[in-house]
C-alpha cells in the first residue's frame, strides 16, 4: 500500500503541474472543465484520501508523529479542495473605490449576498516607464475587509 500511495501522490503533483501549463496555453476554464472538475481527477484524490486513512490505520504511521501529521495534512487539502468543489460558489465583484460591497454575482447572474463587508481603500496602477504595460505590486492593492 506504500507504494500505491506513493504512486497516487506523485500522479497528483504531476497533474498540478502539467494543469498549470495548461493553464498558460490553453486558458484557466480549459484547465477547470478537463483537470480540477473532472471525475477522474476526483477520483485521484479519493483513492488518495482512501491510501492515506489506509496507511494511518493499518500501516501504524499514528506511532509516528510527523508521518502521521504528513499523511492527515494531504487528508486536510484534499477534504478542503473537495468542499470547495461541493459547496463553492463562482463569481465575481465590482469594487469601487471608498464604497463598501456586501454582494457578488454568481455564474448564473444571480446576486448573492456575503457575511461581510468588503471596501477598496486604494488602488493605483503603475506602469512600467515609456510604456502602457501595467506593472503590478500587490502591495499597493489595499482592500478592507469588515466581518
Amino acid at each position: 500500500m506504500k507504494h500505491i500511495s506513493i504512486i497516487l501522490y506523485t500522479m497528483i503533483v504531476a497533474t498540478l503541474a502539467g494543469a498549470t501549463l495548461l493553464g498558460r496555453v490553453y486558458g484557466t476554464t480549459f484547465v477547470e472543465n478537463e483537470v480540477y472538475h473532472a471525475v477522474w481527477f476526483f477520483l485521484l484524490g479519493l483513492f488518495a484520501s482512501i491510501a492515506a486513512i489506509f496507511m494511518l490505520i493499518k500501516g501504524k504511521i499514528w506511532k509516528m508523529p510527523y508521518t502521521a501529521l504528513l499523511h492527515l495534512s494531504f487528508l486536510v487539502i484534499l477534504a478542503g479542495a473537495a468542499t470547495t468543489y461541493f459547496t463553492g460558489t463562482k463569481g465575481h465583484m465590482h469594487i469601487l473605490p471608498e464604497k463598501a460591497a456586501r454582494y457578488f454575482i454568481d455564474t448564473e447572474g444571480g446576486e448573492r449576498q456575503l457575511p461581510f463587508t468588503m471596501q477598496l481603500d486604494s488602488f493605483v496602477v503603475k506602469y512600467y516607464s515609456g510604456t502602457n504595460v501595467p506593472w503590478y505590486q500587490y502591495k499597493d492593492w489595499v482592500t478592507t475587509i469588515q466581518i
